[in-house]
Parts: C-alpha cells; structure tokens; sequence
C-alpha cells in the first residue's frame, strides 16, 4: 500500500508540473500542395526548477496542489483539443489539394465519370485564388 501511495504520489506531482501547448511540425506536403494549414503535435513543458508550493502546508498545499492540478489538466485539454481540430482541417484541406491522395482520387474519377455521362464540369478555383 505504502508502494502504491508513493508512485501515485510522483506521478501526480510530474503531471502537475507540465504545461501542454500545441506545436507546429513542418509537413513537406505543405509547400507541394500549397497548403494554409500545418500539422501540429501536442508538446509538453516542465519547468526546470520544478513544481514549488512554496512551503504551504496543511490545507494551503492542498490548495496549490489542486490547483496546479486543474491548471496541467486544463491546459491538456485544452491543446489536445486544438490540436485534433487544427490537424482535422490540416487532413481535409490536404485530401483536397494534394492530387495523389485518396479524396483527389476520387474526386477525379466522380468527375470522369460523370463526364461519360454527358455531365459539364464548371470550375470556379480561378475565383477563390485571388
């Protein structure tokens, strides 16, 4: 039990020493494709003079415990979720420009077919580029 006590206790006061944010990585696929979008991974950062509680004790510690806890908590949560919106449109805007990938692929074979069928395509890109 002491054991147990003593691990949970260390990997408590690791988590709440962290501050997670999300950060941009370089894709090559950016510049081929011309993509506005950028890939992003969510980073971790611990302060190098760890985590002080100032030498609170008592219901004080406690206090500051909880509350670096919500803050490493809070900010996980809120990069994760940046980064899962942000590497979302990163995914769908790189299906729709990058001609060898799945999306585009189909897209030109809708197209193709549906040009057998006596269909016109309009293409209004032109617009949107300016």
């Amino acid at each position: 039990m002491y054991l147990k006590s003593v691990m949970l206790s260390c990997f408590i006061a690791i988590l709440i020493s962290c501050t997670f944010y999300p950060k941009v990585v370089h894709d090559a696929d950016n510049d081929r494709c011309q993509l506005s979008s950028n890939k992003l991974t969510l980073e971790v950062s611990v302060p190098s003079g760890g985590f002080h509680c100032n030498g609170a004790s008592g219901d004080g510690a406690a206090i500051c415990l909880a509350v670096a806890g919500i803050y490493s908590v809070t900010t996980a949560v809120v990069s994760g979720s940046i980064v899962l919106i942000g590497n979302t449109a990163h995914w769908i805007e790189k299906q729709g420009k990058c001609t060898d990938d799945r999306l585009a692929r189909e897209k030109d074979r809708h197209i193709k077919s549906m040009q057998k069928k006596g269909a016109q395509v309009i293409d209004y890109t032109d617009e949107y580029e300016e």
